[in-house]
């Protein structure tokens, strides 16, 4: 597979640094999420992207066409590398895009342990309507 750009820029200029200063985080992080695979759970990744007003409106105050999958995909590539684990283990997730004052787009995420479901699940909180 060949990197997209928004993998590219995205690995060589955000999250390689930030790799290196929390290196000692995602050390701890690959210990938990290996303790969360053995237990039989799957990764949920949340990622909140934050942009500064600019990136996101028009000046006429519509929504410019921005598509946060592309960075989502290249924060799973990026986490599946670093963390040791095959982004096939990520199930379930989020994504948001949040207006910000910084200058430089930036991001955040919130990974935890999700136990797959079945459609019986969906039933019990209150779904059924939609199975």
């Amino acid at each position: 597979m060949i990197p997209s750009t928004e993998l590219t820029t995205y690995q060589k200029e955000t999250f390689l640094s930030w790799r290196y200063e929390n290196n000692l985080k995602i050390i701890g992080a690959r210990k938990t999420i290996k303790s969360w695979l053995a237990m039989g759970y799957k990764i949920r990744m949340d990622g909140f992207f934050c942009f500064p007003k600019r990136k996101l409106y028009n000046l006429d105050g519509t929504t410019k066409k921005m598509d946060v999958k592309n960075r989502l995909k290249a924060l799973h590539d990026c986490f599946s590398e670093h963390l040791r684990v095959d982004d096939s283990k990520f199930w379930s997730g989020y994504d948001e895009k949040i207006q910000s004052d910084n200058i430089k787009p930036w991001c955040f995420v919130i990974i935890t342990p999700f136990k797959d479901r079945t459609l019986s699940d969906l039933k019990k909180i209150g779904l059924e309507g939609y199975c």
